[in-house]
């Protein structure tokens, strides 16, 4: 089982890594690739299962940090657009939206903050629905045992 420190690596880890495929495109403002598309995808689904997961473990731990980690995304990313600054912007993008950038590839969005900030959203509420849907299914079949 992963611990405290366990979960906050893989987030972070998972985050750099799809980030990383992401860069080419979300550096230059350009649309994405087909193939950083599906990758943002893998993404989103990987946080949806893992979500899922914790939430038939009903850990608690996996609200309290995804609700402080993308809401310190989003914090960073209207800080550095508020004060121009890139040297809090540029690495909060990297780590927060760069991960998704790839569903631009369908979406066609400005690559402005507004791509930004959806990518956070986007991030946060696929999470948080994965935590909700394993604990209801979770609830639902011990209800249905007892």
């Amino acid at each position: 089982m992963l611990g405290k420190i366990g979960q906050i690596l893989l987030i972070i880890a998972a985050c750099c890594i799809f980030s990383i495929i992401n860069f080419g495109s979300y550096t230059k403002g350009g649309i994405p690739s087909l193939n950083q598309a599906i990758a943002s995808i893998v993404f989103l689904f990987l946080l949806l299962i893992y979500g899922f997961w914790m939430g038939r473990k009903k850990d608690v731990f996996f609200l309290k940090f995804s609700s402080i980690y993308w809401g310190i995304g989003l914090f960073l990313i209207i800080l550095s657009y508020s004060t121009s600054a890139e040297s809090i912007g540029i690495p909060a993008v990297i780590l927060y939206a760069g991960p998704v950038y790839g569903i631009n590839y369908f979406l066609k969005f400005p690559t402005d903050s507004g791509l930004v900030f959806l990518s956070i959203i986007i991030s946060y509420v696929i999470g948080l629905a994965g935590f909700s849907i394993g604990r209801l299914l979770k609830k639902s079949i011990h209800h249905h045992i007892l």
